[in-house]
């Protein structure tokens, strides 16, 4: 069946068909907000769905615009609110030190919901035109957006989108041409009350949630206890041990926000073409080597976060070298600050001659031409040290293959070459 629908792109009737049954909440339920809606799709519709789905994913990142921030491989929800810190942020911070007197942007967050009632096709196609009306916008000048950076280096910031919520930077009606419905609409999403968030959560009862479940909201409860204030009858290390050592192998609130932390910096190297990364860049500058960039002027977030990664390093609970680049066609590698051979930086091994390079932005493929290294000295090197460090480092370029493959960043501390936040938790 999978395979005619893939020659037809039809479902035979009745394999979609789904059957729902009401799961009660509770001990003798009475009304119908005491009973959980169970949706029962068959086998085939399944299937077909999976397969889809799996395609799908192969070509989502290319479809899906880049200011999407949340569903799709890669991209995290919370790159969205870390533009919108680090944008504040810059703008606030430049017109504080600027005689100007007005600021002429504005953040608006409208609800978009994709209802047949309101919109007659999906939110993604919806997606799109939005995006076209903005380019449209921008082109006839009536809208810029946000200017984020300096002259040489700046990114351009219109919208964020997080799922069904769109975040426009400028006038909503002057982008879409559609009028604002104030019901689902805010100036202001920042901050949300805790009694407000409470009412929102389902009341679970212990008798309805199997074994596996009661562990798991056991887990969850044990690991957002703040271990060091209050008198607890088994050791909390104890609690964090694995299941093999007698604990309960509960997480560590505080090394799982470290690890979450530092998934920054390899998001950050990884995903050198993101929305965020860009904007991190015009903002606090070029990144030379495995080193995160950071203007200690700016107040934003992204210091706060560099900060706790370096206090990592201080410590000796990360290394420094972890993370590092394979080369491939060289376009990606910097060729002196880059951890591409033997997993240092050529800049600080061979310090001298790299004082004596005037082009120190270049990548291996620019100083790799026609199978010979091509130098920029400003001076040839003298006798003595620079000349046999430069015979220290023709000996190590000697063994260096440049290949057709794209560079990329890996992670040297796992066998997948992959940073695993529950690997570096533990």
């Amino acid at each position: 069946m999978a395979r005619d629908f893939q020659d037809s792109g039809m479902i035979p009737r009745g394999c979609n068909a789904s059957f729902f049954s009401l799961i009660p909440k509770k001990d003798n339920p009475i009304f119908v907000q005491d009973f959980r809606p169970i949706s029962l799709i068959g086998l085939q519709y399944k299937i077909i769905a999976k397969c889809l789905a799996t395609q799908l994913a192969l070509v989502i990142d290319e479809v899906i615009s880049p200011e999407q921030t949340a569903f799709v491989k890669g991209r995290q929800i919370l790159d969205g609110p870390l533009i919108i810190n680090e944008s504040l942020s810059c703008f606030i911070s430049f017109f504080s030190t600027s005689k100007w007197k007005s600021v002429g942007r504005i953040f608006y967050r409208a609800g978009l919901e994709a209802r047949r009632s309101i919109i007659s096709f999906p939110f993604y196609y919806w997606n799109g035109r939005v995006q076209a009306a903005i380019k449209d916008s921008s082109d006839s000048m009536l809208f810029q957006g946000l200017r984020i950076g300096h002259n040489h280096q700046h990114v351009t910031f219109s919208l964020s989108m997080y799922a069904d919520d769109v975040l426009f930077v400028g006038c909503f009606f002057a982008i879409s041409g559609l009028m604002i419905n104030l019901h689902k609409s805010s100036l202001t999403g920042v901050g949300i009350q805790h009694q407000e968030v409470k009412k929102r959560l389902s009341s679970w009862k212990a008798n309805m949630i199997s074994i596996g479940g009661r562990l798991t909201l056991t887990k969850s409860v044990l690991s957002s206890i703040d271990g060091s204030k209050k008198i607890h009858w088994i050791k909390w290390r104890t609690i964090l041990n694995p299941l093999s050592n007698g604990g309960l192998n509960v997480a560590s609130l505080r090394s799982l926000n470290l690890a979450l932390i530092y998934k920054w910096r390899w998001r950050f190297f990884s995903t050198r073409d993101a929305t965020w990364v860009k904007i991190i860049t015009s903002i606090h500058g070029p990144c030379y080597g495995n080193t995160l960039p950071v203007t200690t002027s700016n107040c934003g977030l992204w210091v706060s976060i560099v900060k706790c990664i370096n206090s990592l390093y201080h410590k000796h609970i990360l290394p420094l070298n972890g993370l590092r680049i394979y080369l491939g066609n060289g376009n990606l590698a910097n060729f002196w600050h880059d951890p591409w051979l033997e997993g240092t930086p050529l800049s600080s091994r061979f310090r001298r001659l790299y004082m004596l390079d005037t082009n120190h932005s270049c990548n291996v493929a620019a100083q790799f031409v026609s199978n010979n290294w091509i130098w920029h000295w400003r001076r040839p090197p003298r006798g003595g040290i620079e000349s046999s460090l430069l015979v220290e480092l023709m000996s190590l370029l000697a063994n260096v293959n440049v290949l057709e493959s794209p560079d990329y960043w890996y992670w040297n501390e796992d066998a997948s070459q992959l940073y695993s936040v529950s690997h570096d938790q533990s």
